[in-house]
C-alpha cells in the first residue's frame, strides 16, 4: 500500500499544478473583464447618449447638409445632446444630425458605454478644458461611463487622486450636464418628494451627490444611470467624497 501510494503522488502533485495553471489564466476578475479601460483622444468623450422616438411627424434641418426634410414619427433616434429646456441635437440611422425640443421626444432608454477610461486619458480630458475651482479640489462625472473621478491641482494642472463608480439620472429624469459648484455639505437630508434620506450629502444646484438610497440594488451603479438627476454613490466612495471634498468645489457633468 505504502509504494502504491509514493507512485500516485507525482500525479497528484502535477495536476495540482496543471489546475493551478489554468486558474492564472483566467481573467484577474469578472469587474475587469465587463469594464475595459479606454485610451483615447479627450475629443472622443461624450455625454451619455439616450434612446428616443419622435412623438409625431416634422420637418427639420439636416445639419450636415442644411436640407429640409420631414422626419415621420415613431422614427427612432439617438439623443447625442440633452437638453431639458432647450433643443436636443439628435442623430438618425444613417448618421444625420437635427434639432429639435424635448417635447417632441419619448425618451425610453439609454447608450451609456461599458468601462471606463484611463487615468492618462481622463487627466488630458480635463486639462484640455478651462474647469476652474475655488478650492484645490474639482470632479468630473462621466454620464457616459457612469464614474465619478476627483481631482487635485488648478486649471490646466489636475491630477486624479480617486475614481468610484456612480449612477446618474435616468431617463426624463438626467443629472442636468454642465460646470456646477458643490454649494453645501448634509451628513443626512431627507427628500420628501421620493420620502427617503440622502445620506452624506453634496448639493449642487437642486441636485446632489450621496450614497446610494436604499440597501438593496447597488449592483446598478457603475452600469446604467437610474437616479432622479442626482449622481449616486455606494456608501464608502460617499463617505470618502463627503470628508474630503470642501464646500466651493467645481464639478464638471459631461
Amino acid at each position: 500500500m505504502k509504494h502504491s501510494t509514493s507512485r500516485r503522488m507525482p500525479l497528484i502533485i502535477f495536476g495540482f499544478f496543471a489546475i493551478l495553471l489554468s486558474l492564472m489564466m483566467l481573467p484577474a476578475s469578472t469587474a475587469h473583464a465587463e469594464r475595459p479601460y479606454t485610451d483615447c483622444s479627450p475629443k472622443e468623450i461624450h455625454p451619455i447618449y439616450w434612446k428616443a422616438t419622435l412623438r409625431g411627424s416634422i420637418r427639420v434641418q439636416i445639419q450636415e447638409t442644411k436640407q429640409t426634410k420631414t422626419i415621420d414619427r415613431g422614427t427612432r433616434v439617438t439623443v447625442t445632446n440633452y437638453n431639458p429646456v432647450g433643443k436636443n441635437t439628435v442623430m438618425l440611422e444613417d448618421g444625420t444630425h437635427f434639432k429639435v425640443s424635448i417635447s417632441a421626444l419619448n425618451i425610453y432608454d439609454h447608450a451609456c458605454t461599458k468601462g471606463d477610461f484611463t487615468k492618462k486619458t481622463k487627466t488630458a480630458f480635463v486639462n484640455s478644458r478651462a474647469l476652474r475651482s475655488k478650492t484645490n479640489w474639482m470632479i468630473w462625472v462621466s454620464t457616459d461611463r457612469q464614474s465619478l473621478n476627483v481631482f487635485r491641482g488648478s486649471s490646466r494642472h489636475w491630477v486624479l487622486v480617486k475614481k468610484f463608480d456612480c449612477s446618474t439620472g435616468m431617463a426624463n429624469w438626467a443629472t442636468p450636464l454642465g460646470r456646477k459648484t458643490i454649494i453645501r455639505k448634509e451628513r443626512a437630508v431627507y427628500s420628501e418628494e421620493f420620502e427617503s434620506w440622502l445620506i452624506y450629502f453634496l448639493e449642487f444646484g437642486g441636485s446632489g451627490i450621496h450614497k446610494w438610497p436604499g440597501p438593496h440594488a447597488t449592483e446598478f451603479i457603475g452600469r446604467e444611470p437610474c437616479s432622479h438627476a442626482c449622481v449616486r454613490l455606494r456608501q464608502a466612495p460617499a463617505i470618502w467624497v463627503y470628508k474630503h471634498v470642501p464646500v466651493g468645489t467645481r464639478l464638471f457633468i459631461y
